[in-house]
Formats: C-alpha cells, structure tokens, sequence
C-alpha cells in the first residue's frame, strides 16, 4: 500500500494535535475522522454550514463513541455552531456511548452559553448517562460551579451517582 508523505503528514498531525486541536491525541481514528466533525469541533459554522447543505442527513450522523456533531458542537464550546445544528434538527437529546447527551458535554465543559441553546431547544436538564448522573451531576464532578448553579435554578437536580 502506497501512502503519500501528506496522507502520513496529515495523519500524523491528527494525531499529535489531537482532532479537536488540542495537546492530547484524539481517541478517534483520523482515517475515519469526517469533514463535518473537523468543521464542528473547530467551531467553523461557514464550513458546518456548507457540509450540511450538501447531506442534511449528516446532522445527525453518529461517529466515533456514537458522538453526533451536537455532541461535538457541545464537547468543544461552540455555541454558534451548537444552535445551527439545532435549528437544522439535530436531537438535543442524543445519547452517545454511556448516555451522555450533549447538554452532560455542555455542562461537563461550562459552557452556558451552549448549556443555554440546548435548553431553549428543549434538552432534559435531567438526563441521565448510564452512570445515572446528571448534567448537574457532571458540572459538579468537573468543578464547573457557575454552571452547576445555572443548571439549579433552573431545574438541574442530582442523579443517583
């Protein structure tokens, strides 16, 4: 099998880099790491936008760990992008591998702001993963005090953890 030195550059990258851009290499294999998760773990909603357009049906596409791009969106802080993928009727209560939702990424994370969208598009502030935990339960255990007291007010209780 022939490999050309950018395929092995790329790959390398992905993997050093880590998908979502971080230090810590991705769990994901990056030969089947798609266009959309790249665009949607990068927060770029010009290119979510257009892969979108092109299969609408990806919206709600689960890939590695059963992750769908609102998982992702969620996982990775991107608001903007997290209300696109809504608004083209992504499941703001997908579960992915161990039950969790995306608001439990969301929650797990501190992002309000996405917290926020996924509420206003109706996401259960009291799901719970296959740990019986909550997104409140997943705010506390990550140290995310701001969200666990906006998830409070507004209904978050404990899970069974």
């Amino acid at each position: 099998m022939k490999v050309s030195l950018r395929s092995a550059a790329i790959a390398g990258a992905i993997l050093f880099v880590g998908c979502a851009g971080t230090l810590r290499p991705s769990r994901q294999d990056p030969a089947n790491y798609s266009r959309l998760e790249a665009a949607v773990e990068s927060c770029d909603l010009n290119k979510t936008r257009t892969l979108v357009a092109t299969n609408p049906q990806l919206v709600n596409k689960q890939g590695w760990g059963e992750l769908t791009p609102l998982h992702l969106a969620a996982q990775n802080r991107c608001p903007k992008v997290t209300a696109f993928l809504v608004r083209q009727g992504a499941q703001v209560d997908a579960k992915a591998d161990g039950g969790t939702t995306p608001l439990h990424l969301a929650a797990q994370k501190g992002s309000i702001e996405v917290a926020s969208v996924l509420l206003a598009a109706g996401a259960s502030i009291n799901a719970t993963d296959a740990r019986h935990r909550t997104p409140l339960d997943r705010a506390n255990a990550w140290g995310q005090l701001k969200m666990a007291g906006f998830l409070k007010q507004r209904g978050g209780r404990k899970g069974n953890p």
